[in-house]
């Protein structure tokens, strides 16, 4: 295809995203490294109702707290329970599957791209069964995603598919 020149816009796009207790839905995750390459990261592309995306990364890295409560955040609002389990980032990947819900507080950068808000009191990502209230157009009917009952199974699959 080509660039019409003369077409192209001369001011930046304004970016219209929902903001506030959106349901999002989990579109792809990825596992790899931090730019850097010393820690783990898990990115994920969510999609708004409107259809508009919105990208998070967690990276593993203990020594940064806010970090792991982020990623604790996100496993809290997916209803992905844990307990006594060491698993990777790469292990992850297997849990949190597309079509996944969850709910968050989204606010817009300064860059006007929605991001998922930790500001403010806020704390995030919420399971779909939170107890605060969600504005009606943003609402619908999901089932609260669950794990499949033989986690070590999950976790040893070579199913690359996600």
């Amino acid at each position: 295809m080509a660039i019409q020149f003369d077409n192209l816009p001369n001011s930046r796009p304004q970016t219209e995203v929902e903001t506030g207790r959106v349901i999002l839905t989990v579109e792809e995750v990825t596992a790899g490294r931090t730019q850097d390459g010393q820690f783990d990261s898990l990115k994920v592309l969510f999609k708004t109702p409107s259809g508009r995306n919105i990208y998070e990364t967690f990276v593993d890295n203990p020594a940064k707290p806010f970090l792991m409560y982020k990623l604790g955040r996100l496993l809290y609002g997916l209803d992905i329970k844990l307990p006594g389990a060491t698993i990777g980032m790469g292990d992850l990947v297997k849990l949190i599957k597309k079509g996944n819900k969850v709910e968050a507080e989204i606010t817009k950068n300064d860059r006007g791209y929605g991001q998922v808000s930790f500001d403010k009191g806020s704390e995030g990502f919420y399971p779909l069964n939170a107890s605060a209230p969600v504005a009606p157009a943003k609402t619908e009917a999901v089932p609260t995603p669950t794990l499949d009952s033989n986690l070590s199974n999950i976790l040893a699959s070579d199913d690359e598919t996600y």
